[in-house]
């Protein structure tokens, strides 16, 4: 990258010792060599622009990176194309999509082996992080199993639909104890899923007689009517596009 391409705007009066303009020039000639560093700024913002190809190889999204004045404090997320750099402290990076595993009942990150057995009602499930394998009875023969993370602590939560009566009914993992609560009909297929990138899953349903599904956001608790679909499909819900909600 040419060192004409880079602009570093001061934001107030630096002193003109020499050897503090020695320091600037080096923080540029350490920027063009597309390394990454931090000045020891005590005040003060200045902005740093570069040249870029708009989505070239994914490098860079923008051309622009503004660094605010506190000590130490730097910019994450862009990749050095040779020269190495060091961060030492007081850095920040802007939060990902959070993508949890399905069925980890745990809380490792991993998805756990389990199974459902329909004649006792029976939750058999092998725990990832030290291979024990709880067992519980809840529910009963004709219930939709629909384990999620309802609660936002972490781990998958054991829950079953009625499709009798359209409740729902979720054993929390956080202290065991259970709540109930009707949304959809008789007949619908339970989809539950984090829709709303909320971090807790969402009540759903598909309702394959009108093809639509019925979706009540855990953030606000509104609930959103989609029509997608034709007879006799089945509903497959994931993140197809990684932004965090399921679709």
């Amino acid at each position: 990258m040419k060192l004409e391409d880079l602009k570093v705007h001061a934001a107030r009066q630096l002193p003109t010792r020499p050897t503090i303009c020695r320091s600037i020039v080096l923080l540029a000639i350490c920027i063009s060599a597309l390394s990454s560093s931090v000045a020891a700024q005590s005040g003060g913002t200045f902005v740093i622009e570069r040249s870029v190809i708009a989505g070239g190889g994914g490098r860079a999204s923008g051309g622009t990176f503004t660094i605010d004045g506190t000590i130490g404090q730097a910019v994450a997320g862009t990749k050095s194309t040779g020269a190495a750099f060091s961060i030492e402290s007081g850095f920040w990076a802007a939060p990902f999509a959070s993508r949890r595993s399905p069925f980890d009942f745990d809380g490792d990150g991993k998805t756990d082996v389990g199974i459902f057995r329909p004649g006792p009602a029976e939750w058999w499930y092998r725990r990832s992080s030290d291979g024990q394998v709880p067992a519980l009875q809840f529910g009963t023969s004709t219930d939709a199993i629909a384990p999620v993370d309802y609660t936002g602590d972490g781990k998958s939560d054991v829950a079953f639909f009625r499709p009798t009566t359209g409740e729902w009914f979720i054993l929390r993992s956080e202290d065991g104890s259970f709540y109930s609560f009707p949304f959809g009909g008789a007949g619908d297929t339970p989809v539950p899923a984090d829709y709303d990138g909320d971090g807790k899953g969402d009540v759903a349903v598909f309702r394959s007689t009108n093809n639509t599904w019925y979706i009540q956001r855990s953030s606000d608790l509104g609930v959103s009517i989609i029509t997608f679909g034709a007879s006799g499909d089945l509903p497959v819900t994931a993140d197809y596009d990684g932004d965090g909600k399921s679709d």
